[in-house]
Formats: structure tokens, sequence, C-alpha cells
């Protein structure tokens, strides 16, 4: 296994090249070939289509008046030599695409069509196997977009093998269900409070902002809802996410107004409720294409209540006010991840979405600030927030943990299933896939030689000597056989019972003296074997065939004619090899 770049390779004119062993995932980022307004054909020849250069992850519509419409997007990925079991990881794409490897259909989120009647947005993050090994991967997507404000492929599209991918689609994924849980459970925990005492407001109003924070993150995050419900409404989930951003803006505003009324003006406080409410209304009633339209606007709003928000809880830590210091620090963390948000909203930045963190951090240190209003009231509150707190600190790493115990297992259930448990060499499901592989290259002039090898007269030796010292003679004349031929750059594989195979390529005169060579190294270690009709010690019989890459694509003939050659060396006498003509 190579080691991880050193530097991020980027795609450049549509290409895109990794010359090592994708151990690690690669974002395909850089220069890909776009083509707007058309659905161009995923089997055509790149040189006879020619299409413009984008960015990628980037929008589509970067500096043009129209955001909608549909496109394709094309990318060549050149591999050093053939890795099985790759895969894709695309993330969220405003808003549908179907996706073709190598002219082969992988599959689609939603429904691509060149007009808004026909067209389906849909919103998941999906994982795609690629199906067939090569050195080449021609990368065609089509996207369609006649609703979102962002336009085409604005996420990094990772290329790694299928494992390592999906361990980190879990882990993401836990991440996420993590926040949403915590903030949800949080909120629940402020409102229980409020029941308690409900002339104290500040719960309340705390309790509503962590609910509406929690399901924004369920429809935005990456979290288990579209695998459970992958039809789920694309057109609700875009409400569902505007509406509770406008009704977390009045919430939050609400609360810190709660706590501190001297600091945050009333005066303040009036038009961003009268705007929020407005826009939260049109979210939830107006055409999608309105409230989108009016984002820009909105987030005007939302930076200013943040700065207001945070000069409050200044001025109230200057005043020496109980938790203002902890919760200014949380405000200014929050405020920081608002303003990157907003940015990487308007594409103006390429970090990603950080507000749910931000909020985590902001909610944990206002629990806190609340949790002291209420220590001498309610005792059991303490312990409470202990548990949580607890759990907020060891649930990460049991996940991370978790998830790399069944990596690891995943790995080595893998690489058992082509070894053999006996010997420890390649077993014949191995075999049977490089010998089909070995046959279907083209380029290569040298024929190939399958060798079938036997232990002569092994039964004998296991009815002599019993079944345990049978075990122990086929692991050394494994070891013989597969250390010789490695050295001549052949491949051995157990067949079957006593019988191995070995793949060779390379000239007739080779081929015999590797045969030559196998027989030579068996007899010198001299395993004795004297069973009636044994000729004292322990051989081989070998019988080979040939055939010229690209001859025939069925294996079966070439083992027919190797096995037909192992029956004429034991006819012959054991202890030799024949060839088949």
């Amino acid at each position: 296994m190579a080691s991880e770049l050193s530097s991020s390779p980027k795609a450049a004119d549509g290409i895109f090249y990794i010359l090592e062993d994708p151990v690690h995932p690669v974002d395909l980022d850089g220069d890909w070939t776009f083509y707007w307004e058309q659905l161009i054909d995923p089997s055509g020849d790149r040189q006879e289509q020619p299409g413009r250069s984008l960015k990628v992850p980037g929008l589509w519509n970067e500096g043009e008046s129209t955001r909608h419409g549909y496109g394709s997007y094309r990318l060549q990925v050149m591999l050093g030599e053939k890795h099985e079991n790759l895969g894709l990881y695309i993330k969220n794409v405003s808003n549908s695409y179907k996706i073709w490897i190598n002219g082969k259909l992988l599959g689609e989120n939603g429904r691509i069509a060149d007009n808004k009647a026909e067209a389906k947005p849909s919103r998941r993050d999906r994982l795609f196997l690629i199906p067939e090994p090569s050195k080449t991967l021609d990368i065609v997507i089509h996207v369609a977009n006649y609703d979102h404000p962002r336009g085409g492929l604005t996420e990094s599209i990772r290329l790694g093998y299928a494992a390592a991918l999906q361990a980190e689609m879990v882990r993401s994924s836990s991440l996420d269900m993590f926040v949403i849980g915590a903030l949800f459970i949080i909120g629940l925990y402020h409102l229980g409070l409020f029941s308690a005492r409900s002339k104290k407001l500040s719960p309340f109003y705390f309790s509503i902002f962590c609910i509406s924070i929690s399901l924004r993150n369920l429809v935005t995050g990456k979290t288990s809802l579209y695998v459970l419900l992958p039809d789920f409404p694309w057109d609700t989930a875009v409400r569902i996410e505007y509406t509770t951003m406008a009704i977390a803006v009045i919430s939050f505003s609400m609360f810190v107004r709660s706590l501190y009324p001297e600091e945050l003006s009333r005066w303040i406080l009036r038009p961003v409720l009268a705007l929020s409410v407005l826009y939260g209304l049109l979210c939830v009633a107006a055409p999608g294409w309105l409230y989108m339209k009016l984002l820009p606007v909105y987030q005007l709003v939302i930076v200013f209540v943040t700065i207001s928000c945070v000069i409050a809880f200044a001025l109230a830590a200057w005043r020496k006010k109980e938790g203002a210091a902890l919760a200014l620090a949380a405000a200014i963390f929050l405020a920081a991840t608002v303003l990157n948000d907003v940015l990487y909203n308007r594409h103006l930045l390429m970090t990603g979405y950080y507000i749910p963190l931000g909020l985590l951090v902001y909610v944990l240190a206002n629990s806190f600030v609340l949790g002291l209003s209420f220590s001498r009231a309610y005792a059991s509150t303490e312990n409470l927030t202990f548990k949580l707190q607890a759990l907020n600190n060891t649930l990460e790493e049991k996940v991370a943990e978790r998830t790399a115990k069944l990596e690891e297992a995943n790995q080595e259930l893998q690489k058992q299933s082509l070894l053999d448990g006996l010997t420890g060499i390649a077993n014949r499901r191995a075999f049977e896939a490089d010998a089909q592989e070995m046959l279907e290259e083209k380029e290569r002039d040298a024929p190939l030689y399958l060798y079938l090898i036997d232990i002569d007269h092994f039964k004998k030796f296991n009815d002599y000597y019993g079944h345990l010292a049978g075990d122990d003679c086929l692991r050394r004349v494994a070891e013989i056989i597969d250390r010789t031929a490695s050295a001549a750059g052949g491949s051995v594989y157990r067949y079957g019972g006593e019988e191995f195979c070995l793949l060779y390529r390379g000239d007739r005169e080779s081929a015999e003296h590797l045969a030559e060579r196998i027989i030579k190294e068996v007899r010198a270690i001299r395993i004795p074997h004297e069973a009636p009709g044994a000729s004292g010690f322990i051989t081989v019989s070998f019988g080979f065939a040939a055939m010229k890459t690209g001859d025939s694509d069925k294996i079966d003939e070439l083992i027919e004619a190797a096995d037909l050659a192992l029956y004429q060396a034991k006819q012959a006498g054991r202890d030799r090899y024949c060839v088949s003509i």
C-alpha cells in the first residue's frame, strides 16, 4: 500500500491524475469539463464533445444571471493501475443528478430532465461502488436544478476504497446524529424546567431554540433520515430548513433579551422579530423561489442579530453578571460559525457548514448558565447536566472505536476470503479471478501458462502417516512451490486437495525451466514417503498448457488442457512434467 499523497492533486482540463494507491480518499477537485444545457452521451468521445472548464466544487452559474437549468460534468481520472473495490462518495448536489462511469450507469438521485415539470429534486448523500477495475475512469454527471439558488456540484466528490468511504459516511452521520440528539435532549430538558417554573421565560425560549435547530439539522445534515425515507419530499425538507431557521432567530433573540434585558434593547429586537416572523410565514406559504431569493436579505438580519447579541453578552460580562463571561465566549464562537456559513452559502468560502458545531458549543455553555440560576431550587439539575456532559465526552469516542473495529474486521474478512486456510497461499477463488483477468489482457504478447501440480501418491501418504502429517506435508510443499514460482514472477494457488495451480507468463523455455526447478526443489526437502508403491520421498507431477492472451475468454479450456497433460505425466511414471501441445 502506498502512503498518502504529500499534496492534494487537482483536476486540470477535465483530467485528474492519481498515480499512487488511493489508500486515503481523494477529493476530485479542480477544473472539470462542463456542458451547459446539454445532457451529453456518457459513452461518447470526450474529444468530440467540447465543453468549457468549470471548477468543482463550485456554482455553475458563478457570475451569470441564470441559476436554474441543467448541464453535464465530465472528468477523466487516470489511475496508475487497476484497483478493485473503489467507490465515489457524492454529497448533496443541487438538486438532482445521474452518474455514469466508463459509459455504465451507476445510479441517480432525484430525476433529471431538461425542464422543470419533469425534473424531481432530491437531497441525499450517496456512495456509489465502481463495478469494474480500470486504469481510466470516465465520469459523466448530468445535473438539473430548477429550485435552489446554488446550482451544480457545490461539494467535493471523493474517490477511494469503498470501505474507507463507507466508514467516513458512518462517522459523519454519527456525529450529525449525536449533535441533533444532544440539541433535542437539551431542548426537552429546558422545556421541563420551564414547566416547573413557568414565570421564568428564558428556559422556554432556549428550549424552542434547541429543538428548532435540531429539526433543521435533521433535514440538512448527513443523517439517517434520507436512508429511512429516501422519497422524503425535497420541497418539504427545504421549507422545514428555512422555517426553523427563522424560528431559531426569533427564539434566540428572545432568550438573550430574557437574560440581559438591559443590554439588548427592545428597539433592536422588535424589527428583527417582525422581519423573522414575515420571513417564516413566507417559508410556510410562499413558492420556494421567493423565499430562496430573499435568503441573502434575511442573512443580513441574522448577521445583525448575532452581532447585537454578542455586544449584549460583552456588556453583561463587563458588568460582571452571573455566567455572562462564559456566554460571551460561546457567543463569539457561534458568531464566527454563523459568519462562516453565510459566506459559504454565498460561495465566498470553501469550508463547509459549521453552525451545528457552534450551536452545540453555545447551547452547552448557556445550559450551564441557566443551570446556575436553577441550581439552588432544583438540585437534580446538576446531576442531569453531568450525565449529559459525560455522554458528550464519550459517545464520539465509542463511535470512532466501533467504526475502527468494523473496518478492521471487514479488511480481515476480505483478505481471508482470498486465502487458503491451511497453506496460507491464494485459494481457488483468487485463482479464478486472476486467471480470467490475465486472459483478457490485450496488450501482453507472451503466452500465459497454467500449471496443474499434484503431490504424487498423497492419499497413500495420508493413510500411512495420518492427516496431521498430511497437512504438514501440504504446507511445506505449498511453501516451496510458492517461493520458487514467486521468484520467477508466477502466482500460486491451492486448487483443491493436494492440487495446486500456477499462473506464469513467459516463453516456452522459461516455463519448462520453472517446472523443472519446482520438481527439484520438492525433491530436495526429502519428505519421507515410505508407503507401499511410493518412491520413498514426496514428489510432484506437472501438467501445463499455454494460451496466448486474447485467444479465448474461457479459462475452462486452459484448465482442461493442463489437466490432460498432468494425466500424461502420471501415466509416464510421476515426478515429472508434461506439456499440452
